[in-house]
């Protein structure tokens, strides 16, 4: 089990939103910025944070904010750019636009990161490599990768070495819905906000 104080956080925020028509992690979802939620699941877990976004709003919520190093690359790049930044051997990498994620869920994938340099979540045959883990030691193999056009976040686990979990697997509680994301204002409308906030405050 990889101890707290060696776990860090980076939260990808440095899209270009533009399906939702404005910086996405800042957007209202359920009575909070969306980030926020993403920040309280993850929060437990971690001993150092960074935000990988452009837009220095992200401020207010405390936590370091670094601009995105690798322009126009997507996640990938946010990763590296995070990797870079982060003062922890293991870090959970997580997108900005996934409010629904859980400490548990979080939590759990930890547990299954052995020896494996990283880790993803994967659930119903479908790939979700903005909930997963690196070692930061994996930083230089998956620079060397983007710099050659693979720009996959699931290429960056594969250079990296990395395995995709299969949820539940041994996860009592997990919920499919947890890894979801949202990505326009329409699937933040078409949300039902009741007892939501009662479910994650168990989180």
């Amino acid at each position: 089990m990889v101890k707290k104080d060696k776990v860090g956080g980076i939260i990808l925020a440095g899209g270009q939103s533009s399906r939702m028509g404005r910086e996405k992690g800042l957007v209202e979802f359920c009575g909070k910025p969306m980030i926020q939620w993403v920040l309280d699941a993850l929060i437990p877990v971690v001993s150092d944070l960074v935000i990988v976004a452009n837009d220095p709003s992200y401020q207010m919520f405390g936590y370091r904010v670094i601009s995105d190093d690798f322009k126009e690359m997507g996640p990938v790049g946010g990763l590296c750019t995070g990797l870079r930044a982060s003062r922890a051997e293991v870090n959970i990498v997580v997108g900005c636009d996934m409010p629904l994620l859980t400490t548990n869920l979080l939590q759990h994938l930890l547990d299954q990161l052995g020896d494996e340099t990283a880790i993803a979540a994967q659930t119903n045959g479908r790939k979700q490599p903005l909930v997963s883990i690196f070692r930061k030691e994996m930083l230089p193999e998956i620079v060397e990768n983007i710099t050659v056009g693979r720009l996959r976040m699931d290429s960056a686990l594969a250079v990296a070495g990395g395995l995709f979990h299969t949820l539940p697997g041994t996860m009592p509680d997990f919920d499919p819905e947890s890894l979801r994301n949202f990505n326009t204002p329409e699937d933040i409308a078409d949300f039902d906000c009741s007892g939501f906030k009662k479910r994650m405050s168990g989180r």
